[in-house]
């Protein structure tokens, strides 16, 4: 019993040996398994962690160049594109302008153009658009902007003109209507009286047929060259009313000067006739429709010449109009060019971000993999399956079999403790096979 006693002990012995490992072991976790999966597990997650930052910097930078986009691109392009709207409908007020045929379609197309320039200058002034550009454009706007001036004063004149002109042809058709109403009396009064006193001329007397020529037929002869001269010079003041070519204006004014001349004479061979004044007066006001402060022929002129102004104010306002849109469409272009070359910018930073992203993944997973494989795998679970094989060939009593110690870990600390119950067991089959003996 004493010696069961004994091999019990040395039995026990290495119990007390492998607790010490096992101590000795624990002491030094840095460095076991432990350490080695918590330090493979950081390895991982420093993978993950710097996914992390990157995806947080690749979003920030597409924030970053989609804002540059949406804040700066976009809206210039939006700008330049309401620019070229509006330069069109500047320049498209333009005729419209010109063809104004009183003040307020005028005063109404003028308030659209001071409106669309009043946006122009808005968007311009915006800061949205390169400033290069936006000098540019104000430039071009503002001479524009004089040229539709310069246009604007010369409707308003041709406008003022034309009315000016319609007064003067309404008065000019009353006038020979009341000249014409006003001369045939005395012409049907000298015709009568040549009928009266053609029947007492005593032929017997010398001067007594030149005497009825000098009273009557001079003087019916005159009225008649007043009614013929009046038509004349109402046919001169509406042929300059409706002239179109300005240089023709000076030689009806001469034809007219003529036959206001020769009407002047007859009204003066005229004198003393009953109803002369009143021809007169009527003559009168007809002649200076030609010759007043505002006459016909100066009121047209001015129209005309206002007129041919218009016309140069519009080509000059086509040109800058076409010159306008030029720029405009270069502005355009340019801030088009600058959205493109941001999304193509953008584009390359997802691109990359992505493929950093792709990089790290596969560095993450492979390092994973080679945890699983080269460590966990092939050293710790292999490890463990030697070390349980052996363990149960000791517990069946196969004590030759060979215990692998390697390694500086916990699996190491069980395998020394494994040979030293291993030792121990052939320790006591030895004093058990003494005793036997």
């Amino acid at each position: 019993m004493a010696e069961t006693n004994a091999v019990v002990e040395i039995v026990e012995s290495p119990d007390s040996e492998e607790q010490t490992s096992k101590t000795a072991s624990w002491l030094n976790i840095s460095v076991g398994i432990k350490g080695r999966l918590f330090t493979a597990f950081g390895v991982v997650t420093a993978c993950t962690v710097a996914s992390i930052i990157v995806a947080w910097i690749a979003l920030g930078s597409t924030v970053e160049t989609l804002k540059s986009i949406t804040t700066e691109s976009s809206p210039a392009v939006a700008d330049s594109l309401r620019l070229s709207e509006i330069v069109s409908r500047i320049a498209a007020a333009a005729p419209v302008l010109a063809a104004a045929s009183s003040d307020k379609e005028q005063s109404h197309t003028w308030s659209e153009l001071v409106e669309n320039t009043e946006k122009f200058e808005e968007i311009a002034a915006a800061g949205r658009i390169d400033v290069s550009a936006q000098n540019l454009l104000k430039s071009a706007q503002q001479n524009l902007a004089d040229v539709l001036q310069k246009l604007q004063t010369q409707v308003a004149l041709r406008i003022d003109q034309e009315a000016k002109l319609i007064k003067l042809i309404s008065q000019l058709h009353a006038t020979h209507k009341n000249v014409t109403a006003a001369v045939s009396p005395i012409i049907d009064d000298v015709t009568f009286d040549l009928v009266i006193n053609a029947s007492e001329i005593d032929i017997t007397q010398p001067d007594a047929v030149s005497q009825f020529i000098d009273k009557g037929i001079t003087v019916l002869a005159s009225a008649f060259e007043i009614k013929s001269e009046s038509n004349g010079i109402a046919g001169l003041l509406s042929a300059a009313a409706t002239e179109t070519n300005a240089a023709k204006i000076q030689p009806l004014r001469e034809r007219f000067n003529a036959a206001a001349a020769t009407l002047e004479k007859g009204i003066a061979r005229l004198k003393g006739q009953e109803g002369i004044e009143q021809l007169a007066a009527e003559v009168n006001v007809l002649i200076n429709l030609g010759k007043g402060k505002e006459n016909i022929f100066d009121v047209r002129f001015e129209e005309l010449k206002s007129r041919t102004a218009i016309n140069a104010q519009l080509a000059a306002a086509r040109d800058l109009s076409g010159e306008f849109g030029s720029q405009i469409n270069e502005v355009v272009s340019s801030a088009e060019q600058r959205m493109a070359a941001s999304t193509e910018a953008s584009d390359q930073t997802v691109q990359q971000n992505k493929n950093l992203l792709t990089a790290i993944a596969v560095v993450s997973l492979l390092i994973a993999g080679l945890i699983s494989i080269l460590y966990v795998g092939r050293n710790l679970v292999r490890r463990l399956a030697n070390l349980s094989n052996t363990m149960g060939q000791l517990a069946e009593g196969r004590l030759e079999v060979d215990v692998v110690v390697d390694g500086n870990d916990e699996i190491t600390s069980m395998a020394k403790a494994l040979h030293v119950f291993k030792d121990n067991a052939i320790e006591a089959k030895r004093l058990e096979e003494e005793r036997v003996e």
